[in-house]
């Protein structure tokens, strides 16, 4: 018998240990998976003197849907208020596939110089496309974002969104190129290790604005706004 109550207390103090451990742990896998939509809206005006006119009004928009093609399984790790994310066997970048369909209309002029704001020809590269893209998974100070690694099926210099974003671009944390003013949340909350979690939910939102010129055109206002929803379903540890 009491051979049999030590072993019940050896049992019980090595379960509680290992639970303690689960508690502790600062990293978990999820599978990852996410959709979204980025918009945009940009007003100004052209410089059309190259073609013997004046200042005339134009714009420029776009529409983007976007997803993940199929999930991924990354770790996720807290060390202090950062979150870093890399492939769950630690090996190369937290990359994931993606497909997105875009409708851009653009007066301003394209990486030739031509505007359609100045002649009677519309943009041709303009309109509904298809892209595949290659998108990197950031940490960051307790949120997520989205940055590009590669594209296929668009040339956005042909249907130009000066100082704004446009996908393949996402609205990001923070502008190092434009300088947009940005509001940034995609938070995680600190319920995302928690092991009795099995699945979380990070609802993202972002509004990007700017102003000034870029080359011939003048942008009195540059606004892109995403929306994204990021589904993390957690799977053991190997």
């Amino acid at each position: 018998m009491r051979a049999f109550i030590v072993i019940s207390v050896v049992l019980a103090t090595a379960i509680a240990a290992s639970s303690a451990q689960a508690r502790r742990l600062n990293y978990a896998n999820f599978r990852v998976s996410f959709s979204g939509t980025e918009t945009t809206q940009v007003t100004g005006s052209e410089d059309c003197s190259d073609m013997g006119g004046g200042t005339v009004p134009a714009s420029a928009s776009e529409t983007a849907t976007f997803k993940s093609a199929g999930s991924r399984v990354f770790q996720f790790e807290r060390a202090g208020r950062e979150l870093n994310i890399s492939p769950a066997r630690g090996i190369g970048e937290s990359t994931m596939n993606a497909k997105a369909t875009i409708d851009r209309e653009s007066q301003l002029a394209d990486n030739s110089g031509y505007s359609s704001a100045c002649g009677p020809v519309p943009n041709s590269s303009c309109g509904q496309a298809n892209l595949r893209m290659v998108l990197l998974i950031q940490g960051g100070l307790n949120q997520i974002s989205f940055g590009i690694d590669d594209f296929k099926g668009f040339e956005p210099g042909l249907c130009r969104l000066p100082l704004a974003y446009g996908v393949p671009t996402f609205v990001e944390p923070k502008d190092y190129e434009n300088h947009s003013k940005i509001k940034y949340s995609a938070r995680t909350g600190r319920s995302l290790l928690n092991p009795h979690k099995h699945v979380v939910i990070v609802h993202g939102s972002a509004t990007a604005t700017n102003s000034g010129n870029d080359f011939d055109a003048h942008v009195t206002s540059a606004v892109s706004t995403l929306r994204f929803k990021m589904r993390l379903v957690r799977v053991p540890l190997r």
